[in-house]
This record gives C-alpha cells, structure tokens and sequence, in this order.
C-alpha cells in the first residue's frame, strides 16, 4: 500500500469517441496541499467553481473571489430578489429584526444597505428580498434575480 502511494502510478486508458482517438488517464497518487479545508470549501460546504490557487516555494495562497472582507466572518452568498417594500428595508429568513445589512453583487460590485424588517420564506438559493430602491442600485428590475452576497 505505501509503495504504490510512493510511487504514484498512473492509470491510463484509450478510447475512440467519434472516429478521434481520446486518452484518458487519472493519477492514483494523492494531492496533497498545504491549505485548511475551511479556506477552501465554501459556505454551502462544496468547493468553489471559481477558485485559484498561486504557489510559490515558500507559500501557497489561495485567492476566492466574490468573499466578503477578512474580519467578517457573518455572510451568505445566494441570490437577492426585489418586491413591493418600504425603501432601505429589506425580508430575510435567518435574521432578527432590526439588523443592517450589506447587500454587495457579485456581477458589478455595487452594494446597498439594508435594515432587515420582514421576514421571507425558506429558500436555499435566495438569500434576501430587497425592496425595489434598492434592488434598483443593484441591478435593474428586470433582472428579477441578482447574485449576492450579503453581510452583517
């Protein structure tokens, strides 16, 4: 068993998809990595599509885009939509009333904030309702959705 850790063999396989020869291998030696889990996987426990990782002979860093500021560690990233509210108010399921919130997208950048004063239903992919000014700073209406990442 260690010797074949050791070595790191490589498997490889030949294929003929569509008249084309394809080659196929996978290497059965480990990949280690000097990261934490935790730096990598995010919030919804699954690895970002989207990561990139820079290595040089002294370190390893790991850069993932679209993350709120290293000191806040409250955060969730989904999708924001708009309805009919009071301006600079805002519906989330996992917060208490009375909350301010920092609404940034992740396509442009721009952010807005909130004050969290209804509640909204369950949803895995939505993560907050904003109200229609301020969906408006984010995107334009008829986007409906808009990728989000909301901070507290």
């Amino acid at each position: 068993m260690l010797g074949v850790l050791a070595l790191g063999l490589a498997v490889s396989a030949s294929f003929v998809v569509a008249g084309h020869p394809v080659v196929a291998r996978a290497s059965t030696a480990p990949q280690w990595t000097s990261r934490p889990l935790h730096a990598v996987i995010g919030p919804a426990g699954r690895l970002p599509h989207d990561v990139t990782t820079t290595s040089s002979t002294t370190s390893t860093t790991t850069t993932l885009p679209n993350r709120p500021q290293q000191g806040s560690h409250r955060w969730r990233v989904g999708y924001a939509t708009w309805y009919r509210w009071h301006p600079g108010q805002c519906a989330v399921s996992y917060l208490r009333y009375g909350v301010y919130i920092k609404v940034t997208s992740r396509r442009t950048g721009r952010y807005v904030w909130c004050k969290v004063t209804d509640s909204q239903p369950y949803s895995k992919t939505r993560v907050v309702d904003l109200s229609t000014t301020g969906f408006q700073k984010l995107a334009p209406l008829s986007r409906g959705m808009e990728p989000v990442i909301v901070t507290w």
